[in-house]
């Protein structure tokens, strides 16, 4: 499947109802973690034993097409968001959500000739990720 079609909305952390779509995605981070294996291993075993601890998805990047030209265009919608703790919601195109709490922080690429300027979205995880198949 491709990332055509995927979404991201946000709504007020505890809210209920629909999210609000952000326009003018253009990439997605990975949605989720790999554990990190920690170390158990005895003095007396010959192998080493791990066990699987918790994972870190890390600054989790959404890249958007920067336009600021007017109320309600992709700039404006995530700058008001700028520091703030929000629900988020990625819906891919099968239907597939992933739905957690993140504070945001905003940063405006850089660029060269022929490159579209673009601006990121990270998100710093406040809680788990609900994964929600399709119907």
């Amino acid at each position: 499947m491709l990332a055509n079609g995927a979404t991201i909305g946000y709504r007020d952390t505890g809210g209920s109802g629909d999210f609000t779509e952000i326009p003018g995605l253009k990439e997605l981070p990975d949605l989720g973690a790999e554990p990190e294996l920690v170390d158990n291993t005895a003095l007396g075993d010959s192998y080493r034993h791990n066990e699987m601890g918790i994972g870190d998805p890390g600054s989790m990047e959404y890249v958007f097409r920067y336009d600021n030209s007017g109320k309600g265009t992709s700039y404006r919608v995530a700058k008001s968001l700028d520091g703030q703790t929000k629900e988020f919601q990625t819906k891919l195109k099968d239907g597939t959500a992933f739905v957690y709490t993140a504070t945001v922080a905003l940063r405006v690429s850089g660029g060269g000739v022929n490159d579209p300027i673009e601006f990121v979205m990270a998100h710093a995880l406040q809680s788990d990720i609900t994964i929600t198949d399709p119907a």
